[in-house]
Formats: C-alpha cells, structure tokens, sequence
C-alpha cells in the first residue's frame, strides 16, 4: 500500500509537457497548460503569490480539451488580473494527488529593466536541442531578470505530427530550473508548421487562427512584434503591421519584430518580408528584427532604403540556432552582411536586455555561455 501511494506521487510530481504561454499582456495575463491521457475533472489548480508581505492563494477551475487525432488531452487555466512584475507559484492536483510547486514572473511595469531571450528553428536533432534547452535554464538560473522564450517558428520537422511535438514539449521541460521556475514561451510560426491545427492547439490561439498568428505583445517599454511568413505579407496582414506600428510608434520606447522567413538570409533567397513589411520598418523606425530559417547565425548592417544607414537603419539578427543542424552560409559576402555585419555556423540563442536608456543585445553560445556577439541601441526619435 505504501508502495503505491509512493508510485503515484511520483507519477505525478512532474507535470508532461507543462508550459506557459503569453500573448498579448503578459504582465496581467498568462495560460498555464500540461497534458493528460484523458479528460478528467479531478485536476485541481492552486495559484499562489504574495501580496502586502502575506501569502495569498486562490484555486482556479481547470479547463480541458482534447487533442485531435491522439488519445491525449490539454488541461489548462487562463489567468487573468495578475500583477505586474511578481513571482506566481502554482501547483495542480490529480486526483488528490498532488505535483510540485512550479512558479513563474510576470513583466515589469515601466522603469524596470528586463530580459527575453530569442531563438529559432529548434527541429532535426533532438539530442543538440535536448542540450540547449538545458543551457537556456543554466543561463535563466544565472540571470533571474530572464523573462521568457521568444520563438521564431521550425519547433519540429512535421507539424502535422503529434508524436514530434510530444517530445519537443517533453524536451522543454528542460528549460525549467533547478527550483522549478518555468520560462514563459512567446511563439511565431515556421513554414515546418505551415498548416498545422496542432500549432494552434499546443499555444492556445483561439478560434480558427490558422491563417493568423500574428500579434503584438506589449511589455512596459517595449512592442514584440509577432509576424506570420507562411501567409500573405501583404493585405490583411500587411494593414494590420502599418496600423499597429503607427499606434505602437507614437507610445513606446522600442519597437522590436519577430518572425521566420528572413528578408535579408544568409542562406536562402529573401522572402516577401522585403517587399511588403521592410519599407513599414523603416517609416515608422523599428529597432530590431529577429528572424529564423536559415540554420546560421548572422547579423546584418543597419539597413535603410537598401543600404547601409547607422542612424535611420534596422539591423535583423539570428536566424535560427535552438538545435537544428548548422549550414554554411551562402551569403556571407553580401553588402549588408560586411563589418559590423556577419554570418556564419553556430548555435545560438539570443538576449535582449530592454532598459530605459538603451536596448543591449547579446549572442550567447549554448556551450558555455560565452557572448558571440553583442551591441547596444539607443531609444529612436520618432
């Protein structure tokens, strides 16, 4: 009997494939989800933070939905009302039995600096991502201003495959530190996860949003904004970028962009990006851009109306590192790639500092934390 009390808590002391996941407001508002082999009423969910020097703790219905086509359920929360830039544990019991407590951080108000971590194309070889995923927590645990993941699409070769994403979703639980503090994901879609329902299921976008996906997630000073290559860049998606980054534009310190398909690669031939949201960039002065797909690491010059500009320019970094093997790039020799510009084999994850004075970026190798690259940008005048 002892035997089985023992083998039931452990069984349920690591929750599968738990994640956090933020999209538009994420100091107020977060989904909490883990999976299941059925629907079952029985899951009880305790949220717990302190305020005013006390513990308080509430418990929030759970909610389920099954995950088409496999025998495996999604029980979640939506949290709502949070506070800004404050520690939430939380823990769930199954069937009276309960897991750990795991916690997370919410993003600051204005005047506090904070960071996100970048990175893209995570699919091909699970043992290279199994060991980054672990470094991003080795690095999170050393740098606790860490706030969340910022993914730029490819998680896996066949979106259309439950059993991929299982062991992604397995293999980041490895991001959770060492006292359970779990890394919120913020998530663009690859063209591995062109037509993907599972996508929409896995990162909770509600309604049919499987020509969607793009959003503008909104942190004290700072706009991310979250663009989808695997659709249209011009039309309703384009109307939507020139609207949000004349509002955003007029508000905030930095204005910062997130999506796959490169308009300056390394490897392949520029996507549509170039001609349909690169002149937006420009006129309205985005800062940075951040893009995926091309398995290297690069950096381009500031670009302006095709060339290089130091003031009026926008640099795009990354390209995709978080495990996928690396290519040789086949660009390197393009103007906008020369000095301070690069391109090159490594894998990489990426740091954004955000401050109230300056936007510091850092490329960190997943060996050892080494810094590859780093550079600073002052707030625009727009």
């Amino acid at each position: 009997f002892f035997f089985l009390i023992s083998f039931c808590y452990s069984s349920f002391s690591k929750l599968p494939h738990l994640r956090v996941i933020w999209h538009k407001n994420p100091d107020k508002e977060a989904i909490i989800t883990w999976s299941g082999k059925k629907s079952s009423r029985n899951h009880t969910f305790q949220l717990s933070s302190k305020e005013n020097g006390k513990i308080q703790s509430r418990t929030i219905t759970t909610r389920h939905k099954k995950v088409f086509g496999t025998k495996h359920w999604f029980h979640y929360v939506k949290l709502e009302n949070l506070r800004p830039l404050s520690k939430y544990s939380f823990s769930i019991s199954i069937n009276g039995v309960k897991s750990k407590s795991y916690y997370f951080v919410t993003a600051p108000p204005k005047g506090k600096n904070f960071k996100l971590l970048f990175g893209g194309d995570s699919r091909s070889d699970r043992k290279k991502r199994m060991e980054i995923n672990q470094s991003i927590a080795n690095y999170v645990e050393k740098n606790p201003s860490v706030l969340a993941l910022v993914h730029g699409g490819d998680f896996i070769s066949n979106g259309l495959s439950w059993k991929q994403w299982q062991a992604w979703l397995e293999d980041y639980q490895l991001t959770i530190t060492k006292d359970n503090r779990v890394l919120p994901l913020i998530v663009t879609r690859g063209n591995h996860e062109i037509g993907s329902k599972l996508f929409n299921k896995i990162f909770f976008w509600p309604g049919n949003q499987l020509f969607g996906n793009f959003y503008v997630t909104k942190f004290s000073n700072l706009s991310l904004i979250t663009l989808n290559t695997n659709i249209s860049h011009a039309g309703i998606q384009k109307r939507w970028l020139k609207k949000t980054l004349q509002e955003e534009s007029k508000t905030q310190k930095w204005l910062v962009a997130n999506y796959h398909r490169p308009a300056f690669p390394a490897v392949k031939k520029p996507g549509r990006s170039r001609k349909h949201w690169v002149p937006l960039f420009e006129k309205y002065q985005l800062d940075l851009a951040f893009e995926s797909d091309g398995h290297t690491l690069k950096k381009t010059v500031p670009i302006y109306q095709g060339k290089r500009n130091d003031k009026l320019g926008v640099t795009y970094i990354g390209e995709g590192g978080l495990g996928v093997p690396q290519r040789v790039p086949k660009q390197k020799n393009k103007w906008y790639f020369k000095p301070p510009g690069y391109a090159k084999s490594a894998y990489h994850f990426i740091a954004l500092e955000v401050g109230s004075d300056k936007m510091e970026v850092k490329v960190i190798s997943p060996k050892d934390h080494s810094v590859l690259d780093k550079f600073s940008l002052k707030p625009r005048k727009r």
